[in-house]
């Protein structure tokens, strides 16, 4: 589980939730313009019930392309914004957003040797 992130490109100007640094609440989202990926965009739906979503992707490098050329903000897992690019405004929700990833698979008598090392490792 991840905490979600919003970012805006940094030359654009800062407006809305990103005017003050810090934490951003999500009430102060409500008028920003999203590039949302499919993961996030029920997220949206449920915290943001009349957002304005321009585009939604599961590509994040098209994401992250759409906010740095000022078509909205996203909101986006912290491991999909790790080692990017830093020309991005990258910011953490006051409450965080969290999802749960489940990892479903075979019994452990049919795994290999290797997906049951790893099993354990977890």
């Amino acid at each position: 589980m991840h905490p979600v992130r919003a970012g805006r490109a940094r030359d654009r100007g800062a407006a809305g939730g990103f005017a003050q640094p810090g934490a951003i609440p999500v009430e102060s989202l409500l008028d920003e313009m999203f590039v949302a990926d499919t993961e996030t965009a029920p997220l949206l739906q449920r915290e943001l019930r009349h957002s304005n979503v321009r585009c939604v992707t599961s590509n994040t490098t098209a994401i992250l392309a759409m906010v740095e050329a000022g078509l909205g903000i996203s909101l986006l897992p912290s491991l999909a914004l790790e080692g990017g690019d830093t020309s991005l405004d990258v910011r953490h929700l006051e409450t965080p957003a969290w999802r749960s990833m489940y990892l479903v698979h075979h019994h452990a008598s049919d795994l290999s040797v290797a997906a049951r090392a790893f099993l354990a490792a977890l």
